[in-house]
């Protein structure tokens, strides 16, 4: 299994796929090159699929610029693409991959109203302090938490439609 996490540069792309409805995802994780001395980038891209129309709208809605996602896949395969002037371009697909952690809160988006008979979260649950607390990914992004400190945490999320 294979696992990144990263900040979406640009929107993900919807395509069809049959009875599907699919969105391609693309990020880069940038490191420094010892050789060249250069900060260089790992291109990742994943495909997503559902039929479920709640669950697309929950996609076109999340899978935004500056959206912070988790995607993981079984496998990895690698594409090479080459441009006009002769660079080659290396991407890193990620096989079957699955969508762990979506927080388009982190890019400033807005988040739709909840329906009339749906009440906000703060209100369903008490604010407790203590080890019982349940946070959600903004709230601990919001407080200066890590991605790599939030990944080792059991994180529950009740705001997902499906």
């Amino acid at each position: 299994m294979h696992s990144v996490t990263g900040k979406l540069n640009k929107a993900a792309s919807e395509f069809a796929a049959g009875e599907y409805t699919g969105f391609n995802v693309r990020v880069g994780e940038r490191f420094y090159n010892r050789e060249s001395k250069t900060n260089d980038w790992t291109n990742y891209s994943a495909a997503i699929f559902s039929n479920n129309q709640s669950q697309i709208q929950f996609l076109r809605d999340n899978l935004i610029e500056g959206a912070i996602v988790e995607l993981s896949g079984e496998q990895i395969k690698i594409d090479t693409f080459t441009k006009d002037n002769g660079e080659q371009l290396i991407t890193l697909e990620l096989v079957n991959a699955k969508l762990g952690y979506i927080s388009a809160m982190a890019a400033g988006a807005v988040s739709k109203p909840r329906q009339q008979n749906q009440q906000p979260q703060a209100q369903q649950m008490p604010d407790r302090q203590g080890k019982d607390r349940v946070w959600t990914h903004a709230e601990l992004l919001a407080k200066g938490a890590t991605l790599e400190q939030i990944n080792k945490m059991p994180i529950f999320e009740d705001d997902i439609p499906f």
